[in-house]
This record gives C-alpha cells, sequence and structure tokens, in this order.
C-alpha cells in the first residue's frame, strides 16, 4: 500500500516519517497509503527499498531547489550584489578608484535554513492536501485513538458485520495483510465473539509485517510459487473458510499501467480461493472499477452463490476500489487451466 512501514536506512523517525508519507502518496496515489495511521515518532513501515528510493528522490528534490536558488539569486548576500553593481564602471561608487574586488559570498554564505524548512521545500502542493485530508480524516483519528495500525480496519469492520462473515473457528487468510489493520481487527474481533473458539488468522504479504498476537504472518511476494507454497505448508491440508484480499500494486498513475497490475493480482486470488476455500466458503476481494473489472465479477458469478459489490463507508469517495464479495463457493467451481 502498504503500500503504507518501518523507517530504516534514511534517517531518524522524527526527521522524514510525515515526508515519506506525504511523498509516497504523491508517487503511489492512494496506494495502500489509505491504510496507514501515522503515529508520532514511528517510521510506519517503510521497507527497505521503498525508503532507499525516498531518500534519493528527496536529495534530488533539494538539489533542484539549490539550483533554483543559484538562479534566481536567492541566497545571495545583500553585499554581493553592492559588489556586482560596483563592477559596472571602472571606479567604485564615489567616483574614487575602485577598491580590490572582494570575494564573492553569493554561495557560500546562505542564510541559515531550519530542517522543517528543507522539508517543507520538497513537498509538493498535491502532498500537502493529502496530508491536511490524511490527518483531518475521522477514520485516521479514530483508529489513532483505538490502537488500530490502519484506517482500512473501518472498512473490513463494515463488511463483516454487514454480512455477518464471521463463523467460530475459522481458518482466514488475509492476502495483502501489511501493515495489518485488518488481521488486527479480525483476530480481535474473532477472540471477543468466540473465545472458546476464535479460529486462525494467516496473514501474508510482499512488505515486513511487525507481529500481531494470534495472526501467522508470511513474508513474501505472493506471485511467486515458492511463497505460494509455504502458504500452503502453514494450512497444512487445512480447507479455509474466508479468503480476504486487499492486494494492490504499487501505483505509477496510468491506468493502462495500474489496471492490468491490479487484475493480475486479483486473478492470482481467486485461483487461491479456488483451490483452498472450501465449499460454502467467502471471498472478498478489494477491485478497481476499470478494464477487467465487468469480466471478474462475471468469473465470480460462476464461483459463488451470491455476488455483491460494497463501497464501504470509509472507503474514499474519490477512490476507484470497491470491494466483492462472493458467498456460498459453489461445488463446481474448480480452478482454472
Amino acid at each position: 500500500m502498504a503500500d503504507a512501514l518501518y523507517q530504516r536506512g534514511i534517517g531518524a523517525p522524527g526527521q522524514v516519517g510525515d515526508q515519506c508519507v506525504a511523498d509516497l502518496a504523491v508517487l503511489g496515489g492512494d496506494f495502500h497509503l489509505d491504510q496507514f495511521v501515522v503515529f508520532q515518532g514511528e517510521g510506519d513501515f517503510v521497507d527497505q527499498r521503498g525508503a532507499d528510493a525516498l531518500a534519493a528522490d528527496l536529495e534530488h528534490r533539494l538539489q533542484a531547489v539549490r539550483l533554483t536558488t543559484k538562479k534566481t539569486g536567492l541566497g545571495v548576500g545583500q553585499d554581493d550584489r553592492h559588489e556586482r553593481a560596483g563592477e559596472r564602471g571602472s571606479a567604485g561608487y564615489h567616483g574614487g578608484p575602485a577598491a580590490p574586488r572582494a570575494a564573492s559570498t553569493a554561495f557560500t554564505r546562505r542564510p541559515r535554513i531550519s530542517e522543517n524548512t528543507r522539508r517543507m521545500a520538497t513537498r509538493s502542493k498535491s502532498s500537502q492536501r493529502w496530508l491536511k485530508e490524511h490527518f483531518s480524516d475521522p477514520f485516521v483519528k479514530k483508529a489513532q485513538a483505538e490502537g488500530l495500525r490502519s484506517r482500512a480496519a473501518y472498512k473490513l469492520e463494515e463488511l463483516v458485520e454487514r454480512d455477518r462473515l464471521l463463523r467460530p473457528g475459522m481458518v482466514v487468510v488475509d492476502l495483502g495483510a501489511a501493515p495489518g489493520g485488518w488481521s488486527q481487527w479480525l483476530r480481535q474481533a474473532m477472540v471477543t465473539m468466540f473465545p472458546a473458539s476464535p479460529g486462525r488468522v494467516i496473514a501474508l504479504d510482499i512488505l515486513e509485517m511487525p507481529g500481531l498476537a494470534g495472526v501467522e504472518f508470511l513474508h513474501g511476494d505472493f506471485r511467486e510459487d515458492a511463497v505460494l507454497s509455504a502458504l500452503e505448508g502453514m494450512l497444512g491440508g487445512q480447507p479455509v473458510d474466508l479468503v480476504l484480499s486487499d492486494m494492490a500494486p504499487n501505483k505509477s498513475g496510468m491506468d493502462a499501467v495500474d489496471q492490468p497490475r491490479m487484475m493480475h493480482l486479483a486473478e492470482l486470488a481467486m485461483d487461491f480461493a479456488d483451490r483452498h476455500l472450501r465449499p460454502e466458503g467467502t471471498f472478498l476481494i478489494k477491485l478497481f472499477q476499470g478494464v477487467g473489472f465487468d469480466e471478474y465479477v462475471r468469473e465470480l458469478r460462476r464461483r459463488y452463490a451470491k455476488v455483491v459489490i460494497r463501497k464501504p463507508e470509509a472507503s474514499r469517495k474519490r477512490s476507484p476500489e470497491v470491494y466483492a464479495l462472493g458467498q456460498g463457493k459453489l461445488l463446481h467451481a474448480t480452478p482454472r487451466k
């Protein structure tokens, strides 16, 4: 999302935490950043590759600001401007011989700029808008107050309660789990509702995720056969009652690129449900509306007795995301070859 993340390799969390979120929001669109709740003084689960890329991007932007400063004369001292004006004539300002030219202070004596000012200079207007919207979001505030990792937990809460998806002793697989909002809320709900038989929650994501009590986590890329085999090994042949998929690709901002990537992940999730979801089981998946969406929903209707499309209240209105819910897996729903 997720993504949207531990702060590693680019400095102290307090120096760059909010900048990470802002810049990733701009670079990654809604992605799974929509899931993140920023806690003061934490690094917010940035993975190493994202951190390195962000550090390089921030340095590039600072260089651009410095170059602009040089071209426009910003940072040039008042003494230096006088020196340049004096060079236009053969004599000094008072008519006498020109005084010896002092060493230029144009680019060696810059005004002191605070670290916060430098960080603000790198933020685009869109990232500032995103930050303002994010921190004023009532679901973000609620998640912070309740100790949840992600505002996205309230999307799952609404979907689960509306369609009564939980049962005692369920085996649930959460695909694309980081930073853990869905798994966290789900584990708490199952323990509260069914203390004698809380079942299992198995979470998987390509991003690292801090541990959650009662949640079994597998770190890896779901597109890789080895990771899928490891997930199957964790199940140990046990059928799955509920498959959740909140997976989404890193967004490029180009629909022609992002939508096929999203649909590819959705196809993989459907195949996993075909193979491991028990008859009468439930499949809940995030989709982006666009090319391939209608065909995918038709495939779901071939596999499940009931299919509905939901847009939870916690899902941002401008986001193309919706959630497809398939209930009552049919016996003839066999894996595609």
